[in-house]
C-alpha cells in the first residue's frame, strides 16, 4: 500500500526544498526565448497547484512524478491563455500595425493592406481547421517538435506527429481556399 501524503506548511517548505531544482530545470527546460512566458510566475503557479493538491489530501504517491506533471500542466495552461490573449487581440495588433507603419519607412499602403490581409486569412484558416489539429500544428510552425508537442498536450509521440502534420496540411489546404498562394512552403 502506497502512502499518501497530506502536509502542513512546514513539511510542504521541506518538500520544496527538496525539488525547487528539478522544479526549476523541469520549467527552463520548457521556455524559448520567445514564448513570452516568465518562469519565476510559472513557478510560483507549479508551487501553488502543488499546495492545493497536498493541502486537500489529494492522492500523490510519487512526489517527484506528480511535480513533473504539474510543471507540464501549468506551461501548456500559459501557453493556452497567451493564444487565447492573441486571439482575443487581432484587432488591436491590425490596429497598432496600422498605427505604427508611418514608422516604418518601407511599409507602403500596399504592403501594409497586403500583410493585413494575410493576417486575416491565416486567422481564419486556423479557426477552421479541427480543434483537435489545430493547438499542434500551431506548436509545430512555433518550432517545437513532436516529441514536444506529444508532453505539452499529454498525447502520444505517434499521436502528436498525426495531428501536427494534419493539421499543418489542412491550414495549407484552408489558406489555399481563401486565396493565399505559395503557402506549400
Amino acid at each position: 500500500m502506497q502512502r499518501r501524503l497530506c502536509l502542513d506548511e512546514r513539511e510542504f517548505r521541506a518538500v520544496l526544498d527538496r525539488h525547487e531544482g528539478r522544479l526549476r530545470a523541469l520549467i527552463q527546460q520548457r521556455l524559448s526565448p520567445g514564448d513570452g512566458l516568465d518562469a519565476d510566475d510559472l513557478a510560483q503557479e507549479v508551487r501553488i497547484r502543488l499546495w492545493r493538491a497536498l493541502a486537500t489530501e489529494k492522492g500523490v504517491t510519487h512526489l517527484a512524478s506528480y511535480i513533473q506533471k504539474i510543471v507540464f500542466s501549468v506551461f501548456i495552461d500559459a501557453l493556452r491563455r497567451r493564444d487565447a490573449r492573441k486571439e482575443q487581440g487581432l484587432d488591436e495588433v491590425m490596429s497598432a500595425e496600422l498605427e505604427n507603419a508611418h514608422e516604418r519607412p518601407e511599409a507602403e499602403p500596399e504592403q501594409l493592406a497586403s500583410r493585413q490581409h494575410q493576417t486575416v486569412l491565416v486567422q481564419q484558416a486556423l479557426a477552421s481547421i479541427q480543434a483537435s489539429r489545430r493547438m499542434p500544428a500551431q506548436l509545430l510552425l512555433h518550432g517545437f517538435n513532436p516529441a514536444e508537442i506529444a508532453t505539452m498536450l499529454n498525447l502520444t509521440d505517434a499521436s502528436a506527429r498525426n495531428l501536427a502534420y494534419r493539421g499543418v496540411e489542412d491550414l495549407k489546404q484552408a489558406l489555399n481556399a481563401l486565396g493565399m498562394e505559395h503557402v506549400d512552403d
